[in-house]
């Protein structure tokens, strides 16, 4: 997830990177990309399941602050 703002008049990006390694979840092993990518998929469907009525159209992954996702019961995979 990647913060994009203007500061000082200057384009800057934010980046989150973490480490993912194999895991398992509910009893299934799971490698490094299944739970990277499944984790930021739910967190995001689940975020925006929650709050319905706040989203409509397309909505950009810039819309969600990283902080809501880490703290998501399937963001939590990258915390």
């Amino acid at each position: 997830m990647a913060k994009v703002e203007i500061k000082n008049g200057e384009l800057t990006e934010q980046s989150y990177t973490k480490k993912i390694s194999p895991a398992t979840i509910r009893g299934l092993e799971w490698s490094a990309i299944q739970v990277s990518t499944t984790a930021g998929v739910c967190a995001v469907v689940d975020l925006v399941l929650g709050q319905a009525n706040e989203y409509k159209g397309l909505v950009l992954q810039e819309t969600f602050e990283l902080k809501d996702v880490l703290s998501n019961r399937f963001g939590q995979y990258y915390a």
